[in-house]
């Protein structure tokens, strides 16, 4: 005899399994700011299987569900310049998620307040490693994030816009490739640590990005740029207090 309860079940299990698996794929979409990559309220228009006109909230996000196939993007905002590009989205699995940011160039450059502030921190013979960082959610700038070289044995903290400053010696150039290679840190209590090892240090900037996410522990990754030198013919950054 047939057991109408778990049949009922049964059926209930498979129509459940087969609207997760009928189910669109998430796509989460942010835009920055392509020169302090902060969050920017943007419109997406997408054309492909669907046709999706969006807006991202203030940390410059939003997270549609789009057929799988292939789209074209266009991404416009105010005091930026257009982004036109195009992606695919896959069905694998029972809920994939696309990740996509894109970068706007503002419409102006920076201003001459701006361009000499930044050049008065440069000295000769001195790098300036530079860089900022943000919450990697809200897309919003981080003050005081401690930022450590540790070969050169120098740190500081972010400002108010997320932004930091270190100089530091150059080091030398040998047979036309850079050498200097350093460990850059990030952290900020809250905050999981963020860890570049083998980063470029050349010319009058170098520096890092910092996508802060909240949480504990340590992100560790290699950075080690394609002109460098094998490990153990990169120079070591002299320590120095200058």
């Amino acid at each position: 005899m047939i057991n109408l309860r778990w049949m009922r079940v049964a059926l209930l299990v498979a129509w459940f399994g087969s609207l997760a698996c009928a189910a669109d794929p998430v796509i989460n979409l942010r835009v920055r700011d392509s020169h302090t990559r902060l969050a920017i309220t943007a419109f997406i228009h997408l054309e492909g299987p669907v046709n999706l006109n969006l807006r991202t909230d203030e940390t410059g996000r939003v997270s549609p569900s789009a057929a799988p196939g292939d789209y074209r993007i266009e991404v416009t905002a105010d005091g930026y310049k257009s982004m036109r590009s195009h992606f695919a989205v896959s069905q694998v699995g029972t809920l994939p998620v696309t990740h996509m940011t894109y970068m706007l160039e503002p419409d102006k450059p920076t201003s001459p307040e701006e361009d000499r502030a930044f050049k008065a921190r440069l000295r000769e013979g001195y790098t300036l490693v530079t860089g900022s960082a943000i919450d990697d959610e809200t897309g919003k700038p981080l003050r005081g994030v401690r930022i450590r070289l540790e070969r050169a044995a120098k740190e500081t903290v972010t400002d108010a816009s997320g932004d930091y400053f270190i100089s530091i010696p150059t080091p030398p150039i040998i047979n036309d490739r850079p050498t200097g290679i350093d460990t850059i840190s990030a952290e900020l209590p809250g905050y999981k640590t963020i860890i570049y090892r083998n980063i470029l240090i050349a010319g009058d900037v170098s520096g890092e990005e910092f996508d802060m996410v909240k949480g504990s522990g340590v992100s560790d990754e290699d950075h080690r740029h394609k002109l460098l030198p094998a490990p153990n013919q990169a120079s070591i950054l002299p320590r120095s207090g200058n």
